[in-house]
């Protein structure tokens, strides 16, 4: 408990200082390669790139005010009103649960498709988990957190449970670049929908400190799939910093 306790602490500290460096490049999204094998949904995974392999990614924090953002989730169509895209997918195996909030363990019955929150890691063990004021006042919380058409948190985080881990240590999303691509979520809607997601990077490096660098990343409108092809590796309407 005094480790876990110690851990929050560090990523709440993180959470606050507003600094920022070239080294964390882009938060960005791609069609998942693990796509639900009935066709009927659209699985999208989330990045933060950058180009130091020695930077350290912590969590993906909420906070309000000027220069930062809350944890804005949503899921969108072509009305692209917040919500309007319809629930999340999530595996039936575990629902409910927090485990079904993590990456899955495919031997155990998880889904590679499943929808999730992560510091890098697409399978279990993935190390991550919600600090006390995620979006409930249950610690730790016994109950599935990430479902629905939207969620938010104004002064939470999910974050890597144990020291910042290296990012060029950290499985690398996006194959043939220059960048280290980590994996921060992953988002199974139903065909033809599309989701949002806002808040801030925590993450150091050696020479700056730590830094909380606020992103802003939706994935296309509604149809945009079929006409950008491969193209739709290419974020559109994201907030650089």
């Amino acid at each position: 408990m005094k480790k876990q306790i110690l851990y929050m602490a560090t990523v709440l500290a993180l959470a606050v200082s507003n600094s920022a460096s070239a080294d964390l490049v882009d938060v960005n999204w791609q069609l998942s390669p693990y796509q639900h094998p009935d066709g009927l949904h659209t699985t999208f995974q989330l990045y933060a790139s950058f180009n130091n392999a020695g930077d350290q990614i912590a969590a993906v924090s909420g906070k309000p005010g000027p220069d930062v953002n809350i944890i804005a989730f949503w899921t969108f169509d072509s009305s692209e009103d917040p919500g309007s895209g319809g629930d999340l997918y999530n595996q039936e195996l575990y629902d409910g649960l927090p485990f079904n909030d993590f990456p899955s363990a495919p031997g155990l019955g998880g889904e590679l498709w499943d929808t999730y929150v992560t510091i890098g890691q697409t399978t279990f063990p993935s190390n991550t988990l919600f600090t006390p004021n995620f979006l409930c006042c249950d610690y730790p919380p016994n109950i599935m957190l990430i479902y629905g058409s939207q969620f938010y948190s104004g002064d939470g985080a999910w974050f890597f449970f144990g020291a910042p881990p290296v990012v060029g240590d950290l499985p690398d999303a996006v194959k043939g670049n220059e960048t280290f691509d980590i994996v921060i979520a992953q988002f199974t809607v139903d065909a033809g929908s599309n989701v949002h997601l806002s808040g801030n990077i925590a993450w150091l490096d050696a020479l700056s400190g730590s830094s909380n660098t606020p992103f802003e990343v939706n994935t296309p409108a509604p149809g945009a799939l079929a006409l950008l092809g491969l193209a739709g590796l290419v974020g559109i309407r994201r907030r650089r910093w």
